[in-house]
C-alpha cells in the first residue's frame, strides 16, 4: 500500500496524467508555474491547458503565451473568464499561429473582452488552421466593447457585427469539422470553404484520391490546379466557385465521373471542347465568369439538364434567356440542341446566321461524317450510360400499426413517436420495436410537428390548434404531464418548429407569421410577419430559411430581417432541408431544387432532382450530411408501390429503398447509432429500414434472429410481421430466409415441452 501511494504521487509529480486542473478552483501561484513550465518545456504528456476562473496576473498570461509559442503537442486551451481584454485575445490567437501546433482542437477563451479585432483574429487564425473542431468565444460578440475601451463609436452596430463574426467563425469551424471527419474516414467528402488557400498542394493528399468523391474549394484564391487525372477518378463533384481560375483546368475531361462543375465567380473565358467527354455531366455552373460565347457541343451531353451561365457577356442569344438560366437553364439547353439540330436536317447546305466557333466547326463536321456513315442510328447526342443502382437493406414492420392516420413521426431519445390526424401519439422502442404506450388526446386535433429539445429534456408537439403541448422526452414513475403554451387566435395551426440552439430559441410558423419562443421560460421573444403563409422552416449556416405559399425561400437573419429572397418554385414550398452544405426544397412541382450558399451574399441552384408527379415530396437528412431521402410512389403490376430514394447530398440517386408501403407515405424521419430511417403511411403502417449493414449490424440482426426466449406460453406469442431480405444480403447472412419472431419462439416452446 505505501509503495502504491508513493508511486502515485510521483506520476502526478511527472505528470503522467494528460489534463491538468479543469475544476474552477483557483490555483496557486505555484501550480500555475509548474502548469507553465511543463507546457514551455514541450511537455509530450501535457495535452491541454486548462485554467479559467482564474483571473490569472500579466506576469503569469505573458510566460503563458511564450508556452503557447513553443508548446507543439496541446490539444486544448481554455482560459476563459480571466478578465483578458481584447488585445490579450489577439496575443493569444497571434501566439498560436506562430506555434503552427497541428494537434490543436479545441480553444476557450469565452467571458472575456472580445471585439470586432479580435473576432476578425479568430477568422483569420481559422483560414489557416484546418485542424480546429471548437472555439468557444463570447455569445453575444460586443457586449464587451465597452468593457475594453477600445472603442466610443456610437454608430457602431453591435448586432449586425455579431452576425457578420459570428457567421463567419460557425462557417469556418462547421468546414473544420467536416475535413477532420474526412482524415477520420468518417466521409468521402472534402469541404475547404473560404480559406485563402492558394495552392491545392498544401491541403491535399494524392492518396486521398482513392476515396474523395467531392471535391469543394468554394471561396479560396486559387488561380491554377495540380494535374488531378490519375489520382481523383472517383471525383463526381468539382466545386471551385468564388475562385481565381483564368480557365478550366486542362484535366477536367479526363474525370469522367464528374456530375457537377461549379466554377462560377472566377475569371474564366471560354468553355473547352474537353467537356464533351463528359457524359455523366448533370449540372454546369459558368455564372459570373468573361465567357463571350456558348458552345455547341453542350448540347449532345445526354444527361445535362442544369445550366447557369447568367451574367456573363454572351451574345448569342437574348439577355432574358440567359439571366433565366440561374434557375436551371432548361429554355436554354433546349435552344441549344434546337440550333444544332438545325445543321443536320434537309436542306443540309443552308447557310445559318449563327456565330460558330473553331470548336463548334469541327463539331458539326465530326457528326456529319458520323451522318454519313450511318444515317440510320445519328444521333446528336452521346450515349448514354445506364447505372445499376444497388439494393441492400431490412425492413421491418412494427406491430400492431396505428389506429389514425399517422400525420408525424419523430425519433425521440430511445423511442419513436408518431403523432396521430386526432391528437394522440404513439410511442414505440426502437430497440425491441415494442409498443410502449400510446399517448392519448395530447393535442386536441392532428398532430403536424414534434420537436425535442434534448438540452431540457421536452418535446413540442403542435399541430391544427393555436397551442403548443411541451411534454417531457422520458416519463417520469410511469406518469405523462405536459403543459400547454397558448397563442394567439389568429394562429389557428403551426405549420412547422425548429430549435435554435445558439441563441436558445424555437422558431413556430403559423399562418403569416414566424413566432420566436424562449425555449427555458417559454415566452414569446418577438414576430416576423411574412407576406405570405410561412410552410417550412430551416436554420442552415446561421440563418433562417423560410419556405412560404408564393414559391419563393426568404432567408432570414437572428434578428428577423430578410437578409435575400429566393424565387424557388412558382407554388408552395413545403419542405426545407439542409444536408452537409447543400438546402433541398420541395414544392408540388416535379423537380427538387438544390441551393448552395458559397458566400453571405450568394445563393444559387446546383441541381434539379426530377421526382415522380406527386403532390407532395416528404425529403428527411441523414445526421451525419451524406445523404438525403426522398419519397415517391412507383407504378408497379398489381399496383402502386410507395418507396424511398437515396440520394447523394448534390442529387445523385444512390439506392431505391423497396419499402413495404402500400399506401401514401404521410412521415419520414431519420435515427442514427444504428442508422435507421422511419416511414409511416396513411394506413397506419410503421416501417423500419436498417440503413448500415456493416460487421456490427449484421452480428447484431442475426443474433436477434436466434437468440432464445426463455418463459413464454403459447398465448404470450404475438403476431409479428416477417423481416423483408432483399438483394445480396441473403448471402452474407447464409441462410435461406429469416426467422420471424414467431417462429422462434414456437421452435422455443415446442423444444421446453419435448423436455
Amino acid at each position: 500500500f505505501v509503495f502504491f501511494f508513493f508511486f502515485s504521487l510521483m506520476l502526478l509529480r511527472k505528470g503522467s496524467f494528460n489534463v491538468l486542473p479543469t475544476s474552477s478552483k483557483k490555483l496557486s501561484k505555484r501550480e500555475l508555474d509548474d502548469l507553465i513550465a511543463r507546457a514551455k518545456r514541450d511537455d509530450k504528456t501535457l495535452k491541454a491547458i486548462e485554467i479559467p476562473n482564474q483571473k490569472i496576473s500579466n506576469t503569469h498570461f505573458n510566460q503563458l503565451l511564450d508556452a503557447i509559442e513553443v508548446n507543439q503537442t496541446l490539444t486544448r486551451i481554455d482560459i476563459s473568464n480571466n478578465g483578458l481584454q481584447d488585445i490579450g485575445v489577439c496575443e493569444v490567437f497571434n501566439r498560436l499561429m506562430i506555434s503552427n501546433n497541428r494537434f490543436m482542437r479545441s480553444i476557450d477563451v469565452s467571458l472575456n473582452g472580445i471585439s470586432l479585432t479580435s473576432g476578425k483574429k479568430i477568422s483569420e487564425y481559422l483560414s489557416y488552421h484546418f485542424h480546429i473542431s471548437s472555439i468557444k468565444y463570447n455569445d453575444t460578440i460586443g457586449t464587451t466593447i465597452s468593457e475594453s475601451g477600445l472603442t466610443t463609436d456610437k454608430l457602431f452596430d453591435k448586432k449586425a457585427f455579431t452576425d457578420t463574426i459570428t457567421h463567419k467563425i460557425e462557417s469556418k469551424l462547421n468546414s473544420n469539422r467536416q475535413m477532420l471527419r474526412f482524415l477520420n474516414s468518417e466521409t468521402n467528402r472534402f469541404e475547404c470553404w473560404r480559406r485563402k488557400v492558394k495552392s491545392l498542394g498544401s491541403v491535399l493528399r494524392e492518396h486521398w484520391g482513392d476515396r474523395i468523391v467531392s471535391m469543394d474549394f468554394t471561396g479560396n484564391e486559387i488561380q491554377s490546379l495540380p494535374d488531378m487525372a490519375q489520382s481523383y477518378t472517383l471525383l463526381e463533384e468539382f466545386l471551385f466557385s468564388h475562385n481565381s481560375l483564368p480557365e478550366f483546368p486542362d484535366f477536367i475531361g479526363q474525370l469522367l465521373a464528374l456530375r457537377v462543375i461549379d466554377v462560377s465567380k472566377n475569371q474564366i473565358k471560354n468553355i473547352p471542347l474537353e467537356l464533351r467527354s463528359l457524359l455523366h455531366l448533370e449540372t454546369l455552373i459558368v455564372s459570373d465568369n468573361q465567357i463571350s460565347h456558348l458552345p455547341l457541343f453542350l448540347a449532345t451531353l445526354p444527361k445535362l439538364t442544369f445550366l447557369a451561365v447568367a451574367r456573363n457577356p454572351i451574345d448569342s442569344f437574348t439577355e432574358e434567356i440567359i439571366e433565366q438560366s440561374e434557375e436551371g437553364g432548361q429554355e436554354l439547353i433546349k435552344l441549344l440542341r434546337e440550333r444544332l439540330q438545325e445543321y443536320f436536317t434537309p436542306p443540309p447546305d443552308t447557310q445559318l446566321p449563327y456565330r460558330l466557333s473553331e470548336d463548334d466547326k469541327h463539331l458539326i463536321s465530326m457528326l456529319k461524317d458520323q451522318q454519313a456513315a450511318s444515317p440510320e442510328d445519328f444521333s446528336i447526342f452521346l450515349p448514354k450510360k445506364h447505372i445499376t443502382h444497388s439494393k441492400k437493406f431490412v425492413c421491418r414492420t412494427l406491430k400492431p400499426k396505428c389506429e389514425r392516420k399517422p400525420t408525424s413521426i419523430q425519433k425521440i431519445s430511445d423511442g419513436i413517436w408518431c403523432g396521430m390526424e386526432d391528437g394522440s401519439i404513439c410511442h414505440w422502442d426502437s430497440r425491441t420495436f415494442s409498443l410502449r404506450e400510446i399517448k392519448a388526446k395530447v393535442l386536441p386535433s392532428a398532430i403536424l410537428e414534434i420537436l425535442e429539445i434534448s438540452a431540457i429534456s421536452e418535446v413540442w408537439v403542435a399541430g391544427y390548434c393555436n397551442s403548443v403541448a411541451v411534454v417531457p422526452s422520458r416519463d417520469h414513475n410511469g406518469e405523462f404531464g405536459s403543459m400547454e403554451i397558448f397563442l394567439d387566435p389568429q394562429y389557428s395551426v403551426v405549420q412547422c418548429m425548429i430549435f435554435v440552439s445558439l441563441t436558445n430559441r424555437v422558431w413556430i410558423a403559423s399562418g403569416n407569421s414566424i413566432l420566436s419562443y424562449c425555449a427555458q421560460n417559454k415566452n414569446l421573444e418577438g414576430t416576423v410577419t411574412m407576406e405570405s403563409p410561412v410552410l417550412s422552416l430551416l436554420y442552415h449556416q446561421g440563418m433562417i430559411w423560410a419556405g412560404c405559399g408564393d414559391g419563393c425561400i426568404y432567408v432570414l437573419k437572428k434578428s428577423g430581417g430578410i437578409h435575400k429572397t429566393i424565387k424557388a418554385a412558382s407554388s408552395m414550398i413545403f419542405n426545407l432541408k439542409a444536408v452537409g452544405p447543400y438546402v433541398w426544397s420541395s414544392s408540388n412541382e416535379d423537380v427538387i431544387k438544390v441551393w448552395i450558399k458559397p458566400s453571405n451574399s450568394d445563393i444559387h441552384c446546383i441541381a434539379l432532382v426530377p421526382v415522380d408527379g406527386m403532390e407532395l415530396h416528404l425529403i428527411t437528412p441523414s445526421s451525419h450530411g451524406e445523404t438525403m431521402y426522398c419519397q415517391s410512389g412507383v407504378l408497379k403490376e398489381g399496383g402502386t408501390t410507395y418507396d424511398v430514394f437515396e440520394f447523394s447530398p448534390t442529387g445523385r440517386l444512390l439506392t431505391v429503398l423497396e419499402t413495404s408501403h402500400t399506401k401514401f407515405i404521410t412521415a419520414m424521419a431519420w435515427s442514427r447509432s444504428p442508422d435507421r430511417l422511419w416511414t409511416a403511411d396513411e394506413g397506419g403502417v410503421v416501417c423500419c429500414h436498417e440503413l448500415k449493414l456493416g460487421k456490427k449490424t449484421m452480428a447484431r440482426l442475426r443474433q436477434e434472429s436466434l437468440s432464445p426466449l426463455v418463459g413464454l406460453s403459447q398465448e404470450d406469442v404475438p403476431e409479428t410481421e416477417p423481416v423483408a431480405v432483399t438483394g445480396d444480403l441473403k448471402k452474407a447472412w447464409r441462410v435461406s430466409r429469416v426467422p420471424t419472431d414467431t417462429e422462434r419462439k414456437l421452435t422455443l416452446f415446442r423444444t421446453h415441452s419435448a423436455q
